[in-house]
């Protein structure tokens, strides 16, 4: 029996016609699907109950220190999982993030050859069939540095057997202007990475509101399709709600199905029933937002959901992405798995 916290959500979906997703068009190939793994333990079980639906997998391992070494940031790369996802002919590939923003040079000069000679060694060691770059925050003055990094690190992992892929994950960038004031040349990157993932997501980051709203969007889309390669525009799809303490900036990520006890934070679903919550909708950014209190402390969540989500899977497979990726792939609303069958035909 559906709980009553279902049956609202439910209840909420249905009240709002503006939401109802577009009518599907089928792509020229077929898209494909991916995700992020950084919990290492829901995103596992998913990705072995879904395995049909996914061309590749990132698993959050490596950051970059100061010194000019990729390192393990937690728990090591899990072999059993790697093999499991070979034989479902998924590709894995080892996500990194950035050095510190007070080190960005550590991708410069002697110090970017040992980064690279890292990245190659994990995926000689471990099997990896690529690199994901999740550098942040580096703004224009690392626009050059960081176009030469990816060049050279995009070389040095196709030249290995068998040849290696590189994906360049970037920020989202509505027009040329905003592009230009951060580090991410979209087309110089579409040049020699393999596939340049744009994070269509955190609009809303240090203070309460949408994570992705429609217009912004339908902007960062057009944006992206225009300046990277169709084969290689890969649009970075979120698949969690945020909850922000008192206004911000303090915030937590929150997911739909986990509870306390799975990770030491209730997803939306738990918090909506623990504190009573009544969701709202909002038709400008098509995503539902509620307020709750907690230990004295005002709450704000804003959350898209599958119809949501299914709406900008059809604009990004419109717009010419070549795949659909995912922050991240633990405890995700079960719907979202029909979503992407349905959008993507898959089976």
């Amino acid at each position: 029996m559906p709980s009553h916290v279902t049956l609202l959500v439910l209840a909420l979906l249905a009240a709002h016609p503006g939401a109802a997703a577009p009518a599907k068009a089928v792509p020229d190939a077929p898209p494909t699907f991916g995700g992020w793994a950084a919990e290492f333990k829901d995103d596992f079980r998913q990705i072995h109950a879904h395995p049909g639906v996914f061309d590749s997998v990132s698993l959050f391992y490596f950051s970059v220190t100061c010194s000019g070494h990729a390192i393990m940031t937690g728990a090591q790369p899990h072999r059993d999982e790697i093999a499991f996802c070979k034989v479902h002919h998924i590709k894995v590939f080892a996500t990194s993030a950035s050095p510190g923003s007070a080190c960005f040079d550590a991708i410069e000069g002697t110090k970017g050859d040992q980064i690279i000679a890292d990245y190659v060694k994990v995926c000689e060691e471990y099997g990896f069939d690529g690199i994901d770059l999740d550098y942040e925050a580096m703004d224009k003055s690392w626009r050059a540095s960081y176009t030469v990094f990816v060049t050279r690190l995009a070389a040095a992992l196709h030249a290995m057997t068998p040849p290696r892929l590189l994906a360049a994950t970037v920020q989202d960038f509505p027009n040329a202007n905003d592009e230009a004031s951060m580090a991410f040349d979209y087309e110089a990157l579409g040049r020699v990475a393999d596939q340049v993932r744009v994070m269509l997501y955190d609009y809303s980051y240090d203070k309460p509101g949408p994570l992705m709203p429609h217009g912004w969007y339908e902007d960062d889309l057009a944006f992206a399709a225009s300046h990277i390669p169709k084969g290689k525009f890969i649009a970075a799809l979120p698949w969690y709600g945020r909850d922000w303490e008192a206004g911000g900036p303090d915030h937590e990520d929150l997911f739909w199905g986990n509870t306390e006890k799975d990770t030491g934070l209730d997803g939306m679903k738990a918090t909506i029933r623990k504190y009573h919550a009544t969701p709202e909708w909002d038709d400008v950014s098509g995503e539902y937002h509620f307020t709750y209190t907690k230990s004295g402390k005002l709450h704000e969540v804003w959350m898209p959901e599958p119809r949501k989500f299914s709406w900008m899977v059809q604009a990004a497979l419109d717009a010419g992405a070549a795949r659909v990726y995912v922050w991240n792939l633990g405890y995700p609303h079960p719907d979202q798995w029909k979503v992407l069958k349905d959008r993507l035909h898959l089976q």
